[in-house]
């Protein structure tokens, strides 16, 4: 009996320890956030238009707003943002550019696959239709045939684009944008950079409508300051 007591007091110390262990493990890799700790800023990215000049680039070369996303079409929050950059893009014409990058995370089956067939629209200049049905059809990735997708994108040549899709050889924008995160250091999507700032958060709509006004004002488009 008193075997069995000193294994069942043996067994609860070594569970203690473990769990104690485990605490102390977790607050060290992710460490509580201080009630003083100050907010993310903006970070510059001095060379950004060598990224921009990546990707293709939607609205005009004037614009005075240009917006670089990296993104994932398996991200719920790179769809979101794409329906509010749809809705002010809609709004400002004539003053916001948007440059889109592949940026497929390693978490994402289908991410890398959406982002290939994204690019084999562009090949038929069918791009931006084919991120709206990307997105929109985000949960049906990897189970909607993607011939269907680009159907749905209004892709004219259906086997030109299953013959891109099929193809084994890297597509250069991908693996580009790709090294561009990498160098960039970025952690996850979608990461924007706008007018050159690296934005600590996705924008919202009114962010967007906040940046427009302070460029008017001959202003940089984010508060780096307070």
């Amino acid at each position: 009996m008193a075997r069995k007591l000193d294994a069942a007091l043996n067994f609860i110390v070594v569970g203690c320890a473990i769990v104690i262990t485990g605490l102390v493990v977790r607050r060290e890799i992710f460490p509580p956030e201080s009630p003083g700790s100050v907010a993310p800023r903006p970070v510059l990215v001095p060379n950004w238009r060598q990224y921009a000049a990546l990707g293709e680039r939607l609205g005009p070369s004037d614009a005075p707003l240009h917006l670089v996303v990296f993104s994932d079409f398996q991200c719920p929050f790179c769809a979101r943002l794409h329906r509010d950059l749809r809705q002010v893009r809609a709004r400002y014409p004539e003053k916001i550019a948007l440059t889109y990058l592949h940026f497929p995370l390693q978490s994402h089956t289908f991410s890398e696959p959406a982002a290939r067939a994204a690019e084999c629209a562009r090949a038929q200049e069918r791009s931006e239709s084919m991120h709206d049905v990307l997105f929109s059809h985000q949960r049906e990735l990897g189970r909607k045939p993607w011939v269907e997708l680009a159907t749905e994108a209004r892709v004219t040549d259906i086997a030109a684009f299953d013959s891109c899709m099929s193809s084994q050889t890297p597509l250069d924008r991908i693996e580009q944008s790709r090294r561009s995160a990498d160098e960039l250091r970025l952690k996850g999507t979608p990461t924007v950079i706008v007018n050159g700032w690296m934005l600590p958060t996705p924008p919202t709509v009114k962010d967007i409508d906040d940046m427009l006004e302070r460029v008017a004002s001959g202003n940089t488009p984010v508060k780096i300051s307070g």
